[in-house]
C-alpha cells in the first residue's frame, strides 16, 4: 500500500538526518584520528557548506523546469551514495576530498526539493513531518556512540554508508513535486526580480549571519569538546540534547505560528543565538552551561529553520520554489556556514 505523502517524507527525513547524526558529532574526530591537520580537517569539513553554494539553486531550477523534483531526489541519494564510496577508496586527502565533494553535493541538492515538496504537500503541519528528522539524528547519533565506545572511530565511515544506503532506498517514497500553474512554453520570471522587494534582501542576511555563526559550531565544537576532557559518549549526549530540544519545538512549532508572525520568531532565535555562543565560547569547561545551551538549540536551529521557511514560502510563488529553497540553502549553509567553519579554521591555525 502506498504511503502518504505525509509518512513518506517523514521516512525520508529520517534517514536523510540520520546521516547528519552521524556526520556531525564523529566525522572531524574520525579524520583527526587519521592524522589530518586541523587546516585538513576544516577543508574536508568545509566541503559539506560549501557544496551547498551552487549546486541547491541549480536542481531548484531544474525542478521548477521540469517539474521532475522527486526523479532528481532519487538520482542525487544515489550519486551521492557513490561519492561517498570513492572516499572510502583510499585514506588519501586528495581520494577524500574528490568523493566527499561528489557526495555533498548531490546530498545538498535532494534536501531543498524536498522542503519544497513537503510543504507543498503538509502546508502547516511542515514542523510535525520535519521532527522525523531530528529524531533520525538522536536514533543514529546515540547507536553510533555505543558502537564507537565498542569499536573505535574507525567504525564512522561504514556506519555512514549504511546510511546512505538507506536514504537511496527510502528516495522511492518521495512524494510527488509541486504542482503549479506554470507551463514549459512561459518563461520562468528569474529568482533575482524577487529581491527588488528590500524585505528579501535582509531576510537573506539574517539567513546568511545565522549560517556564519554556526559554521564553527558545527565544524569544531565536537574537537573542542574532546580536548576539553568530554567523551565520545558525552559529546553525543549533548548534540542529543540538543537535538531533543529542536524535536520539542518543531512539535509544538505549529502553535506558536498560530500566535505570532514568523518575523517575530525569527527574530527571537537571532537574539538567543547570540547569547548561546557568547557563553559556549567562554565557558566550554562548564558540563552543565553546555547542556543548558545546547537546549538553546531549539531556537537557534529549529525555530529559526521553521520561520525562514515559512517567509520563503509567504514570499515566492509555487513556481519558483524550488530556486527560493535552493538559494536559501546556498546563502545560509552554503555561503555563511562554509565561511564561518573557515574564518574559525583560519583563527585556530594562527592561534589567535
Amino acid at each position: 500500500m502506498a504511503l502518504s505523502p505525509a509518512t513518506a517524507a517523514a521516512v525520508f527525513y529520517f534517514f536523510y538526518f540520520s546521516i547528519v547524526g552521524v556526520i556531525s558529532p564523529y566525522f572531524g574526530p574520525y579524520l583527526k584520528s587519521l592524522g589530518f591537520s586541523s587546516w585538513s580537517v576544516a577543508v574536508l569539513l568545509a566541503l559539506s557548506p560549501l557544496s551547498r553554494l551552487g549546486p541547491p539553486v541549480l536542481w531548484g531550477l531544474l525542478a521548477d523546469r521540469t517539474g521532475q523534483g522527486r526523479q532528481l531526489i532519487q538520482l542525487a541519494s544515489v550519486l551521492s551514495l557513490l561519492g561517498f564510496l570513492f572516499a572510502l577508496w583510499r585514506q588519501d586527502f586528495w581520494f577524500m576530498f574528490l568523493g566527499l565533494a561528489v557526495m555533498q553535493i548531490f546530498w545538498a541538492a535532494a534536501l531543498p526539493l524536498m522542503e519544497a515538496i513537503t510543504l507543498h504537500h503538509v502546508g502547516a503541519r511542515y514542523g510535525q513531518i520535519r521532527v522525523w528528522g531530528s529524531i533520525g539524528f538522536v536514533v543514529a547519533s546515540l547507536s553510533a556512540a555505543a558502537v564507537i565506545e565498542w569499536f573505535g572511530l574507525s567504525v564512522v565511515p561504514w556506519v555512514i554508508l549504511a546510511m546512505l544506503f538507506a536514504l537511496a532506498a527510502v528516495s522511492v517514497l518521495v512524494p510527488p513535486w509541486v504542482k503549479t500553474s506554470h507551463t514549459a512554453d512561459i518563461p520562468l520570471r528569474p529568482i533575482s526580480s524577487f529581491f527588488r522587494q528590500r524585505p528579501i534582501i535582509w531576510l537573506f542576511v539574517c539567513f546568511f549571519l545565522m549560517a556564519f555563526a554556526h559554521g564553527p559550531y558545527y565544524s569544531f565544537y565536537s574537537i573542542g569538546l574532546a580536548e576539553q576532557g568530554y567523551s565520545p559518549l558525552q559529546i553525543g549526549g549533548l548534540w542529543n540534547l540538543g537535538v531533543m530540544a529542536e524535536i520539542a519545538l518543531f512539535w509544538w512549532v505549529t502553535h506558536l505560528n498560530q500566535r505570532y508572525d514568523s518575523l517575530d520568531l525569527l527574530r527571537v532565535s537571532l537574539l538567543i543565538d547570540a547569547l548561546r555562543f557568547t557563553c559556549i565560547a567562554m565557558w566550554p569547561q562548564l558540563g552543565w552551561l553546555m547542556a543548558l545551551m545546547q537546549l538553546g538549540h531549539a531556537f537557534t536551529f529549529a525555530l529559526h529553520h521553521q520561520a525562514a521557511l515559512a517567509l520563503i514560502h509567504r514570499y515566492f510563488p509555487a513556481y519558483a520554489q524550488g530556486r527560493a529553497q535552493g538559494l536559501y540553502i546556498m546563502v545560509s549553509f552554503g555561503l555563511g556556514g562554509s565561511l564561518g567553519g573557515l574564518v574559525a579554521s583560519g583563527s585556530i591555525v594562527t592561534g589567535k
